[in-house]
């Protein structure tokens, strides 16, 4: 799960974007109000919004180290003294590097603005789909790399990267052909509402507050009200997750997005009082030491027992493989391998923990049925 992960996110990077511009702000006499008013986020830590009637103020933090990443303004006219990254309201051409952002769209109503994509086979929802046969929605990468001729004959008004806090020439040079890059960073978020609290920020360039604040208070209701059904229970299932690569098993740490996810489904995480919220490397020894008789293994990155077998046969040890008590999230695929997991999963935490509770409690959720995870035979 992990190793897909990184796929999904590689090839893209941070950049720092100014913009520049000779048009006049609005007049300070306009009957419109001027100050702005901090929204009040309840879970996402790497991004504020404060806005007025005119224009909307983002800023993108990494709440690693609480550095400013990127200050964006949205507005119609663009700002005549200002350092952040102008982006005009409402815009009808957008270009996007990561999957989740298609999700943000979709729910906000706002598919139809996506007109390019890097690497467009990771794409599971049927109207891109659609879009990339009629050729309405272009394919961005060549030869790995974003493909500037590309891109620039596109003529974005924005184009939403996947930030990894670092820093690539391509993006310079599509900087430089005046295209507002824009560092989506929600993957940086370890709670699971937090994530889906994103849909706050892109709401932020269409205007879709009301409909953000419904969605995200629906999402979060569902959520919280499953979470409250394990509760109460005291004996919790114990959970592994992962697989061994190259000689190393990457588990969750303790403050992971995966690890609170697998503790609020009422799930027994041994790792969840570890303070990191990376993963932790760990020899096979180890995970066998703690996890040999787990109840339930979870994400291995594998579409059959046979293939989790053929990989490394001493994962037949392990109890979950001798009960069957193996699952993938693999139930939603496209048959070009693009998973509706990736795409949808990360907005929808309500749904991964209903799942999730699903298999570690099957009698809360009676009626039920796995969305996202299927079990391996």
């Amino acid at each position: 799960m992990f190793n897909r992960f990184i796929q999904l996110f590689s090839g893209v990077s941070v950049l720092f974007v100014l913009s520049c511009g000779t048009d006049t702000p609005p007049s300070s006499n306009s009957k419109e109000s001027t100050a702005l008013t901090a929204v009040e986020l309840h879970y996402a830590k790497a991004f504020t919004i404060l806005r007025n009637d005119l224009e909307t103020h983002l800023t993108i933090i990494n709440p690693n180290d609480g550095q400013v990443v990127q200050e964006i303004i949205i507005s119609e006219i663009r700002p005549s003294d200002t350092q952040k990254l102008w982006v005009k309201k409402h815009p009808s051409k957008v270009l996007s590097s990561s999957v989740t952002h298609l999700a943000y769209l979709d729910a906000l109503k706002h598919l139809d603005a996506l007109k390019g994509f890097s690497q467009t086979n990771y794409i599971y929802n049927s109207t891109v789909r659609a879009a990339i046969e009629n050729g309405s929605v272009s394919e961005l990468n060549a030869e790995g790399n974003i493909n500037l001729e590309k891109v620039v004959s596109i003529q974005p008004d924005v184009f939403f990267i996947s930030g990894l806090l670092g820093k690539l020439p391509q993006f310079q040079k599509i900087h430089e052909a005046n295209i507002p890059v824009i560092e989506v960073i929600e993957w940086v978020e370890v709670n699971p509402l937090a994530r889906a609290e994103w849909i706050k920020f892109f709401a932020c360039f269409y205007d879709e507050h009301v409909l953000a604040d419904s969605l995200f208070a629906e999402i979060e209701q569902g959520y919280l009200s499953t979470k409250a059904l394990t509760e109460t229970i005291e004996n919790k299932p114990l959970v592994m997750s992962g697989k061994s690569y190259k000689g190393t098993w990457y588990m969750p740490g303790g403050k992971n997005y995966w690890s609170i996810l697998m503790n609020d489904s009422g799930g027994l995480y041994p790792y969840s009082e570890n303070e990191a919220t990376n993963s932790l490397p760990l020899d096979l020894e180890k995970v066998a030491t703690d996890f040999l008789h787990a109840d339930c293994w979870i994400s291995p990155g594998a579409s059959s027992l046979k293939e989790l077998l053929n990989e490394d046969t001493r994962y037949k040890k392990f109890k979950p493989i001798q009960t069957g008590n193996v699952f993938e999230p693999n139930k939603r695929v496209h048959g070009n391998g693009a998973n509706d997991f990736w795409e949808t999963g990360l907005l929808r935490p309500d749904m991964l923990i209903k799942d999730l509770v699903k298999i570690f409690h099957p009698n809360l959720l009676p009626n039920y049925e796995l969305y996202f995870y299927k079990q391996l035979e």
